[in-house]
């Protein structure tokens, strides 16, 4: 196996802190991601426009990388492929944990949380979650909002819909439930929304430990990178565009606050967005 040189070591930007030991197989590759999985574990091979995260190997040049079917990581290096050897000691480490958070300004929170609404709305996807936002004193017509503008399949809407509304009733457990595998694409619509809610609900610690296990039980299904982002999800390790959001929302600037939003949207097609939507049903269980 080649050694790589020192110099080679500036191909790798950044490794995830919670990146585990084994030896991962190539799953699917994209443009700008690499994904790897052992034994159900996900890492991926990104470039700096998706950016660091918890199980992220960013590097200067995915395409470098791009034919690599083989991960292995050990204790001390990782190798890709045959061709490639990196020391992990020479890699800057990314740390993806963010605490929950006890005294945070509330009326700013809230006057950010209000824009992220109205920006939500008005960056809306025809297939994301938007349509379940309320905004200001008049509440969507649901029933109407799901048969104007979404192109979901109407069963598949309607279940998105009953499971929103059992949230917003208290049953969080039953919605979230409702909810799970509801959608389309790498990961549907509602696993994307779950994790959105859990990491909220762990960030303004509006939930005790036992319910925070009992719906992420219940949030996971049979998709490998659902479960990988909700697990990350429940223990609070996030990825950059999502921590910088989080801190912006305690910022006076509601400017800064959007444009860290907009970072976490570009994150698949809507994965992003129903992300936030979720975090923004967390927030209005305060």
């Amino acid at each position: 196996m080649k050694t790589t040189h020192i110099d080679d070591v500036d191909k790798i930007i950044c490794i995830g802190d919670q990146i585990i030991d084994g030896v991962y197989k190539l799953h699917s590759k994209f443009t700008h991601v690499l994904n790897f999985v052992c034994n159900d574990i996900l890492l991926a091979i990104v470039d700096s426009s998706v950016g660091a995260g918890p199980i992220n190997i960013v590097v200067s040049n995915v395409l470098e990388f791009a034919d690599c079917s083989v991960v292995k990581i050990t204790q001390t290096k990782i190798y890709i492929e045959d061709s490639h050897e990196f020391l992990r000691c020479e890699i800057p480490i990314y740390v993806s944990s963010y605490h929950a958070i006890s005294d945070f300004p509330r009326m700013q929170l809230r006057k950010n949380m209000d824009i992220l609404k109205t920006f939500l709305l008005q960056n809306t996807h025809p297939n994301d979650l938007t349509f379940l936002i309320d905004v200001g004193d008049n509440q969507h017509n649901y029933q109407n909002k799901v048969c104007s503008t979404l192109t979901f399949s109407e069963a598949l809407t309607k279940r998105i819909f009953y499971g929103c509304s059992k949230i917003k009733a208290g049953n969080i457990v039953e919605g979230v439930s409702f909810l799970k595998g509801c959608g389309y694409g790498l990961t549907p619509s509602g696993d994307d929304f779950n994790a959105g809610l859990l990491v909220g609900l762990i960030l303004f610690k509006k939930l005790g430990v036992g319910f925070l296990d009992e719906i992420y039980k219940t949030a996971i299904g049979n998709n490998i990178f659902s479960n990988n982002f909700l697990y990350l999800a429940r223990n609070g390790f996030l990825t950059e565009k999502v921590k910088n959001f989080v801190s912006s929302l305690f910022s006076d600037s509601g400017d800064k606050m959007q444009r860290c939003a907009k970072k976490v949207m570009e994150l698949g097609e809507t994965s992003g967005s129903d992300f936030l939507v979720g975090f923004v049903f967390a927030f209005e269980q305060l």
